[in-house]
């Protein structure tokens, strides 16, 4: 990393001093809120760092009411956008009941993953088609994706926005705003593609049956480079076996994390790699999805289909976190997808697609039930359809039923669901009636009254956030510009007379400086 960087790593690295809150009106928009909190946010230079926590808003019992911030999640295979800011508020009373309804399919095959992307939300099945979905909601419909997202063709390409333009990654190269910034190998392949901490981090396995290797790549980038990366100047790592990959990226503090799918674990910072589990061939340990959680990274992992947790030095599992429905094995569980959504912790556990919610101020954990309606759930198998499968000749989990990705837009929480492949629907699985095979592939909406998630446009200057409860609705603004606002009744939410913590909560640390602050309630 060259001492620029460093440098401004460290004259930006987190916190709020010198933060002023002050009391009164904040605008003449905001003067019928219920509750109006302002902030001027400087985010400092971009090295790909998750933006973390803004604030969060307790009651006088101390329990947090709102908030808002940048949730930081990878879910297998794609980055969820860190520049969408989530704004969230807990109606008063009972818990409302979850809203979830079926969107149209993409496809009618057997499996997609999804993310978001500048406020918009892509499905790609990437094992019958080399092109994304969006999802248009005025029409009701999914198009073929345009713009930014329109190059990308398989679950292994990415785009990123960094300081205002776009990282992309596609065939194992890497452009920034139209100019190339890492090239192809000479030999083998580049996969895997993170940006953080100023790195651009990567896989590059070579698979010919002499010379065979994988390697971890983290090479010093950052968008003022007017020269593309050189690998040979870059921190590598081998790792076993040959072949490896990974599902899953994420960073906590100046420390980045990946896992491979042997089960080794590794992180990089300013000393280098570090090994914090070697791997372990013939033993399954997969991660399929990376939180940030306050001040630690939870690991979606299987077989225990819970959650691991590192703290920055060791990893712990969390026994129960998420739990299971009465009913089905212990045995192969797989915490595939984790999100963050109205300030609630949220997971989706193959092999029975179980969603589950956190409640996080009473840290309880509660079903949401699955997204399958069938089969009936039972101990005796421990994947749904495994006599089916046995009497076709197939892997007896091929039928499995995936969470396989959670992404945040607007006001909902999107879901889709996977067999174990996302492959062609064929006629031999006639054990399925074609309702029950439609709902493999399938994307389903999850709302709860009192979030609102919208993508922040990056000024590469200090910028001004107002979060707004008002009578009918919430609402984002930036600099006074609407980014987005949905209805909610908040006639009956009761104003809150608790503190007010800046820069801390469930979306972790603050990685940039609040210079102002208002709140008025």
């Amino acid at each position: 990393m060259d001492e620029r960087t460093r440098m401004s790593r460290r004259q930006w690295g987190a916190g709020v001093a010198g933060a002023l809150v002050t009391a009164g009106g904040v605008a003449a928009r905001e003067g019928a809120s219920r509750l109006a909190v302002s902030l001027r946010l400087d985010l400092g230079p971009d090295f790909g760092q998750n933006p973390g926590t803004l604030f969060e808003v307790k009651d006088a019992a101390g329990k947090v009411v709102a908030g808002a911030g940048f949730p930081a999640v990878f879910n297998t295979r794609f980055r969820m956008d860190r520049f969408s800011v989530q704004f969230f508020v807990r109606p008063a009373g009972g818990e409302a009941p979850l809203m979830l309804r079926r969107l149209p399919r993409p496809d009618d095959d057997c499996g997609l993953y999804m993310f978001d992307h500048a406020g918009r939300l892509f499905a790609i099945n990437d094992s019958t088609g080399r092109f994304y979905h969006e999802w248009d909601a005025s029409a009701g419909a999914w198009r073929k994706a345009t713009g930014e997202v329109a190059p990308l063709q398989s679950s292994g390409d990415t785009v990123t926005r960094v300081a205002g333009k776009l990282l992309r990654f596609v065939g194992g190269r890497a452009e920034y705003d139209g100019r190339e910034v890492l090239s192809a190998p000479a030999v083998g392949r580049y996969a895997h593609l993170y940006y953080a901490q100023g790195r651009l981090y990567f896989y590059h396995a070579v698979r010919s049956q002499v010379g065979a290797f994988t390697r971890l790549c983290a090479c010093a980038w950052n968008p003022d480079d007017p020269q593309p990366v050189d690998v040979t100047r870059g921190d590598t790592l081998p790792v076993a076996p040959p072949g490896v990959v990974t599902w899953a990226w994420g960073q906590l503090g100046g420390q980045v994390l990946t896992v491979t799918n042997y089960g080794g674990v590794y992180t990089h910072g300013n000393q280098g790699w570090r090994e914090v589990r070697p791997p372990s061939p013939g033993v399954s340990y997969q991660v399929y999805s990376v939180l940030t959680h306050h001040d630690r990274l939870l690991l979606g992992q299987y077989p225990l289909g819970e959650v691991v947790e590192f703290d920055g030095e060791v990893l712990r599992p969390r026994s129960g976190f998420p739990p299971r429905l009465p009913g089905v094995s212990p045995s192969a569980r797989e915490c595939q997808t984790l999100a963050l959504y109205r300030g609630d912790l949220f997971a989706g556990v193959w092999p029975w697609a179980e969603v589950w919610r956190r409640d996080e101020p009473t840290a309880v954990w509660h079903s949401a039930g699955r997204l399958f309606s069938h089969p009936q759930v039972t101990a005796q198998a421990v994947h749904p359809y495994e006599e089916e499968c046995r009497a076709r000749g197939l892997v007896i989990n091929d039928w499995g039923q995936r969470v396989t990705s959670m992404a945040c837009v607007g006001d909902s929480l999107y879901l889709s669901t996977s067999a174990k492949g996302n492959h062609r629907w064929e006629p031999k699985n006639d054990f399925l009636t074609e309702a029950q095979r439609k709902e493999y592939g399938a994307v389903l909406q999850l709302r709860l009254p009192g979030c609102l998630t919208a993508p922040v446009a990056w000024k590469g200057r200090p910028t001004r956030l107002d979060f707004l409860v008002q009578a009918d609705r919430l609402a984002i603004l930036q600099d006074g510009r609407l980014l987005g606002e949905t209805p909610f009744a908040a006639t009956t939410w009761p104003i809150p007379n608790g503190e007010v913590v800046w820069g801390r909560g469930v979306f972790g640390p603050l990685q940039a400086r609040i210079t102002e602050s208002r709140l008025v309630r």
